[in-house]
């Protein structure tokens, strides 16, 4: 099987999904009249095997069929994508809890529970052991340096692996001391 029946086989599916769904605008872009439609209708998983082993070329015109715009934008979203999971990976990692992650990410429990597995973390169950008062001094330190002057960052990520990385305490431990901290201070 060469390179160029794979690409006629890939557009013969795709053209077979627009007819199935009736797209009329994106068969007319890929210069499929009703005749080819109807042909294309008739075609059988067979034929397409079939297709793929007779093609020593290919049929389709040598057109760009790749909008550049678009390419690039889908490449940049995806690196994106990537960098948000490397990210929610070395949280996770940090032992980040649940709630954080929902927070953050809006990550569900079912999605958090294997990216645990995935990363060989036990189970996350139950209330973490309160910190020391050291651990919690210099929580607190690295927060409030933080904060200063920058109220939105509260919800940064990336902050809560710094004070994770200037402390050593978990993010369990981080997530659970400035949420009594909010807490409190809303009571106030």
């Amino acid at each position: 099987m060469s390179k160029e029946s794979d690409l006629v086989t890939a557009f013969a599916l795709f053209a077979a999904r627009c007819i199935a769904e009736g797209d009329l605008r994106k068969l007319k872009e890929l210069g499929i009249g009703e005749r080819e439609a109807e042909a294309i209708r008739e075609i059988t998983v067979v034929d397409l095997q079939r297709l793929s082993r007779k093609l020593k070329g290919h049929f389709l015109k040598g057109v760009n069929l790749v909008d550049n715009d678009s390419f690039w934008l889908l490449l940049q979203d995806l690196k994106r994508e990537r960098e948000q999971e490397a990210l929610e990976n070395r949280l996770i990692r940090a032992d980040a809890p649940m709630d954080m992650m929902h927070t953050l990410f809006q990550m569900d429990a079912h999605e958090y529970a294997a990216r645990r597995r995935m990363a060989e973390l036990p189970s996350a169950v139950g209330r973490p052991a309160e910190p020391d008062e050291e651990t919690s001094h210099a929580v607190w330190r690295a927060w409030k340096k933080r904060l200063a002057g920058a109220p939105d960052v509260e919800l940064d990520p990336e902050i809560f692996l710094a004070i994770h990385q200037e402390t050593g305490a978990s993010l369990r431990t981080i997530w659970g001391l400035i949420a009594r901290w909010n807490n409190e201070a809303v009571m106030e």
